[in-house]
């Protein structure tokens, strides 16, 4: 048996680990002990009176012991409890009122136990309660008041669990819940969701259900609502509810991640959020982007559509987002893409191409972009840049083209200010051909070369002209050679 009492600025602790402690009565913890800490253990039963002696104990960590059962005034006398763990044991049901006198309570952490249902009263007088921790149970019930008088309720993680339905009312109390994790039950349906509308952040994990349709209500009148982050993928949706958005007016960033097809979503599903900044639908089947899923979002900053498993990027797809200054189409399947795609995207800085099919880029795609400072073109194909691709972009600063299939960059136009390019994972040759970046001063190139042989391995940042065989200094070293042999003729 390890038993230690720790002491850290006034703060006392009490921990026992043990494999052979089997009976919690026979624990014998101090009066002032304000922190309680009892892990892995053989202890089955959390009986009542352990705790009635603990007034100022303020944390009761109880995790991976063998607890099966909890008497219902087991936790009796903890009257400054804020944190209560019971992570990784054996319940299988708690009575109603448990935790009844635990009124300053604001964590509870139930998950990985054996949980089947919650009834009403289960978290009786829990009223300053902000977390609940419910993961990795067997809930397959819930009572419909069970959240009753949980009004400081902010959230609540009820994933890999057995719910097939949840009460029409379940969460209508909960006046401050803002994030709410369903993901991996069996759910087919989900009941309107009462979200206050003062809140500006809300959270909502519904993936890996069986859901077959969304509400359309179901951010119905969150006017003040600033933030949304909503995961529906791997259910049974085949759309979701045009208006699903409708009323979002102050909404200035949207996470929405689902497995539907663009061709399946809505006509103009996003375009009453006039105020968005921030748009974030990566891992969507997208497979398409078309003008439509963006359009009218003036006021746009960022886009993000990563793993959207995208083949085709429409022109005029970026049109009406005259704000955007952002777009990341990293881990795509994209292998061309339209000329004059960011066209008049005057306050565009940065775009991520990496990790696509790409083997060819049109000429006009980076031309005239006044703010343009880095892109991000590595991990395709790309064997050749257009010489002018970066045509009057003069604020450029970073490009990167790791990981592709560049033997020679040949020389093309960029700003005479400091530049960085990245070429590692390239086989490239270090050959006459290259010359033109050793002439560039403000010229940073990583990388290394490939070929010749005798220079395979240098750093291109380390090469020099010799190593590259530069014509114009061979001329000037045969001329020198011509000079030094004359000099010695004519003596």
């Amino acid at each position: 048996m390890i038993i230690l009492t720790l002491q850290v600025i006034g703060v006392s602790s009490w921990v026992l680990q043990s494999d052979y402690e089997t009976n919690m009565t026979n624990l014998a913890i101090p009066a002032t002990e304000t922190s309680i800490s009892i892990t892995h253990t053989q202890i089955s039963r959390v009986p009542t009176n352990v705790f009635s002696h603990l007034v100022n104990c303020t944390s009761v960590i109880l995790v991976a012991n063998k607890i099966q059962y909890v008497n219902r005034d087991a936790f009796l006398g903890l009257d400054s409890l804020d944190i209560l763990n019971l992570d990784a044991n054996q319940i299988a049901h708690l009575h109603p009122g448990t935790f009844r006198t635990l009124a300053k309570l604001d964590k509870l952490h139930l998950s990985s136990n054996r949980l089947t249902e919650l009834e009403n009263g289960t978290f009786e007088g829990l009223t300053k309660l902000q977390y609940l921790y419910l993961h990795h149970n067997s809930i397959s019930s819930i009572g419909e008041d069970v959240f009753a008088w949980m009004v400081s309720l902010q959230q609540i993680h009820l994933y890999h669990n057995k719910l097939k339905e949840l009460p029409e009312n379940v969460f209508q109390n909960t006046i401050s819940l803002s994030y709410l994790h369903l993901a991996y039950n069996q759910l087919s349906s989900i009941p309107g969701i009462t979200f206050s509308n003062t809140l500006q952040h809300i959270v909502l994990h519904l993936h890996n259900n069986q859901l077959t349709y969304l509400p359309s209500n179901l951010f119905h009148g969150l006017h003040n609502l600033k933030h949304l982050i909503f995961n529906v993928p791997y259910n049974k949706l085949s759309s979701v509810p045009s208006s699903l958005f409708d009323g979002l007016y102050a909404l200035e960033r949207i996470d929405f991640y689902s497995d539907i097809r663009a061709d399946d979503l809505p006509t103009g599903l996003l375009n009453s959020l006039h105020n968005l900044r921030t748009i974030v639908m990566s891992k969507n089947k997208l497979f398409r982007l078309s003008p439509e899923l963006l359009r009218n979002l003036s006021k746009a900053q960022s886009v993000h559509l990563q793993t959207c498993y995208l083949q085709t990027v429409d022109a005029g797809a970026f049109k009406d987002l005259t704000d955007l200054s952002a777009v990341l189409l990293n881990d795509n399947l994209l292998e061309t893409l339209p000329s004059n795609l960011f066209r008049n995207l005057n306050k565009l800085r940065q775009v991520q191409l990496k990790l696509n099919q790409l083997k060819f880029l049109p000429e006009d795609l980076f031309q005239n972009l006044p703010e343009l400072s880095q892109v991000f073109l590595n991990d395709n194909r790309l064997s050749k840049l257009p010489w002018n691709i970066f045509k009057n972009s003069e604020k450029l600063k970073f490009i990167s083209l790791e990981n592709n299939l560049f033997h020679i960059l040949e020389q093309f136009d960029f700003p005479e200010t400091s530049m960085e390019i990245k070429l590692e994972g390239n086989a490239v040759s270090c050959i006459k051909e290259m010359c033109w970046v050793l002439y560039h001063a403000n010229l940073e190139l990583s990388g290394s070369c490939h070929s010749p042989e005798n220079i395979q391995g240098k750093l291109l940042q380390e090469a020099s002209t010799l190593d590259f065989r530069c014509a114009g200094l061979l001329k000037i070293l045969f001329l020198v050679f011509i000079i030094i042999v004359s000099d010695n003729l004519d003596s």
